[in-house]
């Protein structure tokens, strides 16, 4: 039988030359394997000691060998294997399978040799060199490969879904949760009022006008600027033309200032105004009205209604008014004085007729002195010589013999002789009573503006009270 033998070329970077055999097939059992880079390794887990042949060529004598009594030599062929099956090139055989060095996990860069994965890592070859690659939410975040992928970054608050990545929110305790910061718990004071965990707890509660004390509980005030202090909301400042009055901040600046009487302008303000009432425009005091009388001439709010209208000559019935007095039983210039000018009244002089006993009343000077009378009173009383509202005619009558005197226009059915002038039929002006008697034997009227002379006539001089006769001056104007 024809004997084979294989040589080494330790040193060979290229394939192995099988010398002196026909088949390449017989290359492959028991050869030195070539790695796809040129480099030679022997077979791995098989008896690498090879038979050194003489010229390689097997001379066959004829003979049949005879049993030596010794065991055949090794040929580091494996018993079953046939070296009949090649590995692709690139790929070496390793326990009885193909594989190619440079990448395979379990024969990285030689048989043999595991990529094994610590710690949370895959091993992989990579260039005949075992390399790790962490496993889905796993890191190798200390740099040390003796440890593998150390890190849980779903759980890790220092790295959290990556290395590096700490879970540190402002104002805020936070977790790592499936990879990602989760808020814990906000610190006192503050809150996470945009829920998002990258800003923490981004919100001072404290001064936060937009959430104050709580997210989305604005600090507003009706008619006022919020402010928000020690998360409780104040007044910063009053809209213009409002004021906070009664001290309560939850109704802001309750009231407005343009227009409170009470609060005019600001705070308890109170517009009121001297004879009259006033109004708040504007947040200023003004004279709304003036009482009966009485007129703001000035237009200064400040010192009210001034003016006494019924009083005063230069506002004299309504501002700015200067009248010129008149006869009508009034002040018209408002100088304190009723009808002070001349001519308005007309005096009526009294005479006594010794012989008769009559008392006799005309405005004639003359009359009174004629005819057996002695004149009495000049002057005695006056009466309006024109008519004017609150006078009637004051009549001059016969009755028999004597003279008398009467408001009635028909002399109280005796003979008329006509109008003396006009008497009042009240006090107006500063008229006083003309007190009118008759004596109880002649028939004679007495008239007086005296209560005394008249109490006298009646106690002493026979003469019976008749009453008021009307109102008449003792001057001739004014009073």
């Amino acid at each position: 039988m024809e004997r084979m033998s294989r040589i080494t070329l330790a040193s060979s970077p290229s394939l192995v030359v099988c010398a002196l055999l026909a088949s390449l097939e017989a290359c492959a059992v028991g050869a030195d394997s070539v790695r796809p880079d040129g480099a030679i390794r022997s077979d791995a887990g098989r008896d690498t000691g090879a038979l050194e042949m003489d010229s390689g060529v097997a001379t066959d004598t004829g003979a049949t060998p005879s049993d030596t009594g010794v065991s055949p030599a090794d040929t580091g062929v494996v018993p079953g294997d046939t070296g009949v099956s090649t590995c692709p090139l690139g790929q070496v055989r390793c326990s009885g399978r193909c594989v190619d060095t440079r990448s395979d996990p379990m024969n990285c860069g030689d048989c043999g040799l595991p990529c094994v994965g610590l710690g949370g890592a895959i091993g992989t070859c990579v260039n005949y060199r075992c390399e790790s690659t962490c496993m889905a939410n796993r890191g190798d975040c200390d740099g040390n490969v003796g440890n593998g992928c150390e890190q849980d970054l779903t759980a890790s608050p220092m790295h959290c879904g990556a290395c590096g990545r700490t879970c540190n929110v402002a104002n805020a305790s936070a977790t790592c949760s499936a990879g990602r910061c989760l808020l814990m718990a906000c610190n006192p004071s503050f809150a996470d009022c945009n829920s998002l965990a990258g800003d923490g707890c981004e919100v001072d509660t404290r001064s936060d006008a937009n959430n104050c004390g709580a997210c989305a509980v604005p600090c507003a005030r009706a008619n006022a600027t919020g402010v928000c202090q020690s998360s409780t909301c104040r007044i910063g400042a009053c809209n213009a033309g409002f004021g906070d009055c009664d001290g309560n901040a939850m109704n802001g600046c309750e009231q407005d200032t343009n227009s409170s009487n009470t609060h005019c302008g600001a705070c308890n303000r109170s517009c009121s105004v001297a004879n009259g009432t006033g109004g708040c425009s504007g947040g200023a005091c003004r004279v709304a009205s003036c009482n009966a009388g009485f007129g703001n001439c000035d237009g200064n709010a400040a010192n009210g209604c001034e003016a006494n209208l019924n009083t005063d000559p230069n506002h004299c019935g309504m501002c700015g008014r200067r009248p010129v007095e008149a006869c009508n039983l009034a002040d018209d210039n408002c100088n304190g004085v009723c009808d002070d000018v001349a001519g308005c009244r007309v005096a009526v002089h009294r005479s006594l007729n010794a012989g008769t006993g009559e008392h006799f009343y005309t405005t004639s000077l003359a009359e009174a002195m004629c005819c057996g009378f002695t004149v009495e009173h000049t002057n005695f009383y006056y009466l309006y010589g024109v008519a004017a509202p609150g006078l009637v005619q004051f009549m001059r009558c016969i009755a028999g013999s004597k003279h008398f005197y009467t408001a009635d226009p028909n002399c109280e059915g005796v003979t008329i002789e006509g109008p003396m002038g006009f008497i009042a039929t009240s006090p107006v002006c500063g008229a006083v009573a003309l007190y009118r008697t008759v004596h109880n034997s002649n028939g004679d009227h007495f008239y007086t503006t005296s209560i005394a002379e008249r109490d006298l006539a009646i106690a002493s001089g026979g003469y019976i009270n008749e009453g008021i006769a009307g109102y008449v001056w003792t001057s001739p104007m004014g009073m």
